[in-house]
Order: C-alpha cells, then sequence, then structure tokens
C-alpha cells in the first residue's frame, strides 16, 4: 500500500514536470513571435506618423503664417528633430523586425527608411529630409528627441516666412 501511495506521488511530479516543460517551449517559441509582431506594428504606426508630419508640413510651406498641430504618440523608439540637417526622424533599436534590406535605404512615400543589423537585433530608422527648407525647433537649429512618454507631446507646425533662400519651418511643444 505504501508503495502505491509513493508511485502516486511520483507520477504527479513527473507530470507536473513535463507539463511545465511543456509550457516553457511554447512560451519560447510564442513570446518572439509576439514581441516582433508588436514592433511592426509599432514601426507601421511611426511610419503613418511620419507621413503626417510630412502632409502638415507640405500645408503650411504653401503660405508664410500657416500653423498645423500635431500629436506624435509612441510606444517605443524615439522621434528626433535634427534642426542641424533638417531631418525628422523615427528610430528603434533593438527590434527582431527586419523591415526591409539591411544597409540599403527603401523609399515609402517621401520617407526613406533604413534598417541596420547590431548583434541579434536590428535598427530601424525611418527620416524625413527638408534639407531644402530651414527646420527649427523653438526658434533654434537644435536636435530635440521625442522619447516614449505616456500621453505623448502635442506640437505646433508654423511656417515663419522665407529667410533668405529657405522657408523657416518651425516646429514647437504646445
Amino acid at each position: 500500500m505504501l508503495k502505491k501511495r509513493g508511485q502516486v506521488w511520483i507520477e504527479t511530479v513527473i507530470y507536473t514536470l513535463i507539463g511545465l516543460t511543456i509550457i516553457g517551449i511554447l512560451l519560447s517559441i510564442v513570446v518572439p513571435k509576439i514581441n516582433q509582431m508588436s514592433d511592426k506594428a509599432i514601426i507601421e504606426q511611426s511610419l503613418n506618423t511620419l507621413n503626417i508630419i510630412d502632409q502638415k508640413i507640405s500645408e503650411i510651406s504653401i503660405t508664410s503664417g500657416n500653423s498645423r498641430e500635431i500629436d506624435i504618440f509612441s510606444k517605443k523608439g524615439d522621434f528626433i528633430l535634427d534642426g542641424s540637417s533638417g531631418k525628422f526622424y523615427y528610430i528603434l533599436k533593438n527590434t527582431p523586425v527586419i523591415y526591409s534590406q539591411p544597409d540599403q535605404t527603401l523609399k515609402r512615400g517621401n520617407a526613406n527608411i533604413l534598417t541596420t543589423k547590431k548583434g541579434d537585433s536590428y535598427s530601424f530608422i525611418a527620416y524625413l529630409d527638408y534639407s531644402s527648407l530651414n527646420l527649427t525647433y523653438g526658434g533654434e537649429n537644435i536636435n530635440r528627441t521625442f522619447s516614449v512618454a505616456p500621453a505623448g507631446y502635442n506640437l505646433v507646425i508654423e511656417n515663419l516666412g522665407v529667410i533668405g533662400e529657405k522657408i523657416n519651418v518651425n516646429v514647437r511643444q504646445v
């Protein structure tokens, strides 16, 4: 009778270990796929945001004094306004997503897209090139990073008129 009781406990422990092993194997397969799908959705959302930024800048470039509001929100990655080079970037580092051929620039709308390999992961970079404009943040040619924030950022993009030969486009936070 005691042997049967011990056997039941041993079988229970063995079945529990087998079950936990199967769950562990499934999680090791499923979690990376979920992360990849999540990052791909974030990249698509960020590309849509860049397209909206491009649309707003095109709209205000027509007439001096025009301004438009835009909301920037990202769950992961950074939007960067580079006033010195006149570019608006979105950068997502350490992602499993291979969005384009590594180290080859791809064009999607007016956005330039570049995927680079860093070890076992990739970096996704998308940018809009406004070198034909004088792009500023708060009236200065500085770099401004918009990192992950719970509420995002509410920005105003405004045409301050022509300075020299370039249209002066200023971005400021509301």
